[in-house]
């Protein structure tokens, strides 16, 4: 399985890829969405594209949606530290498949690749 990691903080964002690495996924890793973004226009996508929701340039709501429109197919792992019942539902009805609240163990991020 090939597995997109957006996450603008490198230490986070390299200990995911360090953990799906370890468990035999193929990872791209990516420090701002118009980079990943590009990269789903002219390379292979991802199946699963892990994001965290607070990015830089523009949310990762927006990314969700972009990629959804773009690639129904990649399945979306929402992450932040800061969620509210309201942020679920948007990302749920964006076709969002999970959402992760940081911090996190590798146990429940493991486990929700695996759904």
């Amino acid at each position: 399985m090939k597995i997109a990691i957006l996450e603008n903080n490198d230490s986070l964002r390299v200990a995911i890829g360090l953990i799906l690495k370890s468990h035999g996924f193929y990872t791209e890793e990516y420090d701002n969405p118009d980079q990943f973004l590009k990269s789903i226009d002219s390379q292979a996508i991802p199946d699963l594209l892990i994001s965290d929701i607070h990015l830089t340039e523009i949310s990762g709501l927006d990314v969700l949606r972009i990629v959804k429109e773009k690639h129904p197919q990649t399945q979306v792992v929402i992450m932040t530290g800061n969620s509210s019942q309201s942020l679920k539902d948007k990302a749920r009805l964006l076709g969002a498949k999970a959402f992760l609240e940081k911090p996190f163990e590798a146990s429940q991020l493991l486990e929700t690749i695996n759904k």
